[in-house]
């Protein structure tokens, strides 16, 4: 099934990274996955119809009710092989900064989509960017662009917010230095024909700059995540509070016998 490509991104990056530790053996490595928060993103509602008010088909429960099911399975593997090669001297860490829950937001207004430029090139030329940028994708409708310096980048900035239709602005834009973070910030289906006006009055259809993604987003982030360690010289223990995310690195250094730097408030949890 098409959806189940996502999985090979994490194949890839798993023989990627036992390459390297089998060649070096680090004192430290980490691995970061992410399909699973993929599909939970785009399938819970086909994992957990009952809580939304619009229903997938039969049709889409046939491809997608076990797509976030498989997300964790193929990623319950992957923890077992990283404990098969790390062996029973290596301390593993399994942090998520995160969770998931059902999206219900947007079920009054036909679901949450996103839209991604067509040709991101020729969107940002027709919005009146004309410094040389280097243009860096992201998840969903977010991407970077990277501006020779902040003045460039703040021109960027002043075009993307002076993109409308119907008289409100379409894209997301906030500038850091030479950067600018952005994104389409329509979520709701738009008619491709919906006239779109740029800083100097141009004029296109939506259609022509953006596509809608595929599906409904039905997922959305949870700040409550995971934090388990594996390490063969302690006793397995079950803490009933919360850890903060910011108790991980001081953990971690501790681990090593690191002076905690003055930036890390928080001290280790084990």
């Amino acid at each position: 099934m098409r959806w189940k490509r996502a999985t090979i991104l994490d194949d890839l990056l798993w023989d990627v990274f036992s390459h390297y530790w089998k060649v070096h053996r680090p004192a430290y490595a980490t691995l970061f996955l992410n399909s699973t928060a993929h599909f939970q993103h785009m399938y819970w509602r086909n994992m957990d119809a009952a809580s939304f008010a619009i229903k997938p088909s039969q049709e889409e429960q046939a491809e997608y009710e076990r797509a976030v099911e498989a997300g964790y399975t193929s990623m319950d593997a992957l923890v077992g092989e990283c404990i098969k090669l790390a062996g029973p001297d290596t301390v593993i860490v399994l942090v998520s900064g995160l969770s998931q829950q059902p999206c219900l937001t947007y079920e009054d207004q036909s679901g949450k989509t996103f839209y991604r430029a067509t040709d991101p090139d020729a969107f940002f030329a027709w919005a009146g960017v004309r410094a040389p940028y280097r243009y860096v994708p992201m998840m969903s409708e977010e991407f970077h662009l990277h501006f020779p310096d902040e003045s460039t980048a703040a021109e960027c900035l002043r075009m993307f917010e002076a993109l409308t239709a119907h008289g409100k602005r379409i894209m997301n834009a906030r500038q850091a230095g030479n950067e600018i973070h952005a994104s389409c910030s329509v979520f709701t289906s738009m008619d491709g024909n919906t006239v779109v006006l740029n800083a100097n009055g141009g004029q296109i259809p939506f259609g022509q700059l953006f596509y809608q993604a595929d599906g409904l987003k039905s997922g959305m982030h949870h700040p409550d995540g995971i934090f388990w360690v594996r390490d063969s010289a302690r006793k397995p223990s079950l803490s009933a509070r919360r850890v903060s995310l910011r108790a991980v690195a001081p953990t971690i250094v501790a681990h090593f016998g690191i002076p905690k730097p003055d930036y890390m408030a928080l001290d280790s949890v084990l």
